[in-house]
């Protein structure tokens, strides 16, 4: 899961992809479990209505739910966006441990998304880039 913020200071993502300090993501890795997690449901259950371009719907969502209390270890780094416009000026934050959800969550992102065919990005290189891992 890749949570997108754009910097207070500009009024939109699309003035905040112009400065270097304008994005930021978070990356969260998830591990299938018998377990469901209760913080993804209202996600879930949204799924079918935003399968398509164009589909919006307004989510309330509790990030501290979602993102563990500890963040650390996680690894941060200089990259760029995986999706058009692509814009290189993002602050990645990977955390280190993964999150669960159950298997009836992942079939219904599977089931609802597009996931699969939107790889718009092939890995890129370092280019001297570092990538520091910060244990809090």
């Amino acid at each position: 899961m890749h949570l997108v913020f754009w910097n207070v200071r500009y009024l939109n993502s699309e003035e905040a992809t112009k400065s270097p300090e304008g994005l930021a993501v978070i990356a969260i890795f998830f591990k299938v479990t018998p377990r469901s997690n209760h913080a993804l449901e209202p996600v879930v259950k949204l799924l079918p209505h935003v399968r398509y371009k164009g589909q919006k719907r307004t989510l309330s969502l509790n990030l501290e739910k979602i993102i563990p209390w500890k963040l650390a270890p996680f690894y941060r780094y200089r990259g760029s966006l995986t999706t058009p416009p692509c814009a290189e000026n993002v602050i990645w934050t990977v955390l280190d441990q993964p999150m669960h959800m159950s298997v009836s969550q992942y079939k219904m992102f599977v089931r609802n998304s597009k996931w699969d065919l939107n790889n718009y990005r092939p890995v890129q290189s370092m280019n001297g880039r570092p990538v520091e891992l910060c244990n809090g």
